[in-house]
């Protein structure tokens, strides 16, 4: 089980990073994936608990420029 942060700007290719070479073994966490949701943070954190506690591999896909961000 591991937990793989992705760090980029947007268009530079963390999704397709992701379906190339995680998509098999990890499970795919990313803020775009969540529509209109009202507290995005708060669910994505929510997914990772979730499926970490599950024993599960994650990629966490968003754009994370910040240190703050990414704890």
């Amino acid at each position: 089980m591991e937990l793989i942060v992705f760090i980029g700007l947007q268009g530079s290719g963390k999704s397709t990073f992701y379906h190339t070479y995680f998509a098999a073994t990890h499970d795919h966490i990313s803020k775009d994936l969540l529509g209109n949701n009202k507290n995005p943070n708060r669910r994505q954190l929510q997914l990772i608990e979730s499926a970490l506690q599950a024993k599960h591999s994650v990629v966490v896909d968003n754009t994370n420029p910040t240190f703050e961000v990414r704890k």
